[in-house]
Parts: structure tokens; sequence; C-alpha cells
């Protein structure tokens, strides 16, 4: 079955779908690179998501049968219309309206856990559109080429029809709490007062508030080696302009794929790759904490790519390194040049 207009019965969307290439950062050299939504195994890891969408009835008919391979497609193509319309090279005016939802949340494969939730909108907004799998992309502004390729002022309705919805259930089932930031007095001493203003700004239009003390703080803030007063970092490079390092923390030897976060991108960034490529000598698991001590540039890269970004990659002690290289290997990283 087609699109709006399709004929019914034609058979279209029970075709073999095309490769779908999502979630890869830019600039990293690899022989060869695993795309998650194609993979068998990872269909499996859905079957709870994909019943749980069958059972409320929300499948599209002109989709075909809700199957775990076509609900893998369905969460890549999320995953590329937040990146394309809320991403690090999303128009400003669209990224200006809304953060991008933290990458946990499309992870959590649980029964009417956060994947559920955006796919059920998802879905509500395709039947709304009489869109299809095939035809989403075009409705999300996607190109071939990943980029947005339609009116800002049209996508605009992608965000109050789509995307602001799942924000607001998000929040309103506990699943997006509020960031409280605490500015170290020892760094607002270093700062200008304008430098202040602008992290503080940067915290409250990512949806944060500024805490007045540290025991009530998700993240204490403190400078980074080479603060300077204006708020700038010290020996910061631009992401794609030299190695990029990865830490590994998952590996699974039966499929011989290992999931990678980079250093200093968010967690959407996050792939899988063959093991081959890494090294998995040592893993490292992401770790939960009630209050993560960061540096600086944590605020400055979530307002470059507009998303929380992972807290691990901050620590100041790291941050100590000279060159990064260090403790971004660490014996489980990698290089991607």
């Amino acid at each position: 079955r087609g699109g709006a207009g399709g004929d019914e019965g034609s058979g279209e969307e029970d075709a073999p779908l095309p490769p779908l290439e999502y979630g890869v950062k830019k600039g990293a050299k690899l022989d060869k690179r695993v795309i998650e939504c194609d993979q068998p195994w990872h269909w499996k890891e859905l079957e709870d998501v994909r019943q749980w969408l069958s059972e409320r009835s929300l499948w599209l008919e002109a989709s075909g049968p809700c199957s775990a391979e076509k609900v893998a497609r369905l969460a890549a193509l999320a995953h590329d219309g937040m990146h394309a319309l809320l991403g690090a090279k999303a128009p400003a005016a669209l990224r200006s309206r809304m953060t991008r939802p933290p990458h946990h949340l499309l992870e959590d494969r649980s029964a009417g856990g956060g994947l559920c939730i955006v796919l059920q909108h998802t879905l509500r907004f395709m039947k709304k559109k009489a869109l299809t799998l095939k035809s989403l992309p075009k409705a999300l502004g996607l190109g071939d080429d990943g980029k947005v390729n339609q009116r800002v002022d049209e996508l605009g309705g992608v965000l109050d029809e789509l995307l602001l919805p799942i924000q607001a259930e998000l929040q309103k089932r506990g699943m997006l709490p509020q960031q409280r930031v605490f500015l170290t007095h020892e760094l607002k001493a270093r700062l200008t007062p304008a430098a202040t203003r602008k992290l503080c700004d940067i915290v409250t239009r990512h949806g944060g508030v500024i805490a007045d003390s540290a025991s009530e703080a998700t993240h204490i803030i403190v400078g980074g080696k080479g603060e300077r007063s204006d708020g700038a970092g010290g020996k910061e490079e631009e992401p794609g302009s030299g190695d990029d390092w990865c830490r590994v923390m998952q590996v699974n030897k039966k499929q011989k794929v290992a999931l990678a976060h980079w250093w200093y991108y968010p967690d959407s960034y996050d792939e899988w790759l063959p093991i081959q490529e890494v090294d998995t000598s040592s893993l490292a698991p992401r770790v939960q904490r009630s209050t993560w001590t960061v540096t600086t540039r944590f605020l400055r890269d979530l307002e470059r790519y507009n998303e929380w970004m992972n807290e691990e990659d901050y620590d100041p002690s790291a941050d100590a390194d000279d060159d990064g290289s260090e403790a971004a290997g660490g014996g489980s990283g990698t290089s991607a040049a």
C-alpha cells in the first residue's frame, strides 16, 4: 500500500526499504559502519515497543503489518527528524523553539517508555497527514543528504504538531525533569558579568533553571582549563577538526559490534561500530548520578548542539589533560581519524 493516494493492496510499503543511515558523526574515517535499524538483532530489542503500539491500534494500516523491522525504521526516522529540525545544523528559527529531547529516551524500549511515547505521537502525526513510512521523511523536511530541504515556515508546523506535543507529554510523565544548574562562586569571580549572564542564558534557553546552591543542583559548573574571563574556553577544537575519540560502552560479541560514544558530542551521535574498529579492552557504561560537576564547556556545547550533553565528557579532572586524548582514550577509546 502506497502513500496518501496509493491503491489499496499495491504492496508498496511491503517492498524492501532502502538502507537508512542515521546518528553518524560526520568526519569520522572508519572502514565500515553499522546501521542499527537494519540489523535483525536490533529488531528483537524492539518487540516490547511493537507489541505496545499494536495493542493500542496505533500502527497505520497504510504502512503494512506492524513488524519490529518497521518499528526500527520509524524510530530511525524520528531520530533523523529531530536531528534535522533541532540538531546542530538545524535552522536557527526551528532550534530556538525547542531543545532536542535526551537521546536516552529513544533508547528506552520498555513498554510505555520514552520510545513508545515518541512513536505514538509520530504515528498520530502520520495518520493526520495521511503519511506512510516512505512519505514521512519528506514531511519531516529530510533530503537524501539528511539535510532540511523544505522552507522553515512550512517545517514550523512539524514542531507545533509533532515535536512540541512529544516534549509536553514527556514532561507530563516526568521523563523530562528540569535541569538545575549552579555556577560556583569561584567561576563567577573569574568571569565578567556579561560572561556569567551568557552562561545563565544558555541554561534558561534550554529549559533549565539557575540553582541558588550546589546542594539543590543537578549540575555544578566549574571553570575549565584556560578559561578566559569572557567565558570562552581554552584549548577547544571545533568538532571534526582533529582526531575524535570515543569510549566503548557496550559490546555485542555475538554480532561483533560495539556501542561507541564520541567525546564532546551528544549521545544522539552514539553508534554501533564493527568490533575491530575500536579498543574493547575495557568498557565504560553510562554512569548515573543525581549531581554532576562539569566544566563550562558543557554549557557551550549544549548551545552548539541544542541537546543536553553527556556529563562524563566534561569531568574537570579529564579537562586537566593537555590535549584530551589520554583522558578520552583511556584504553577504552579510539581515534576516528
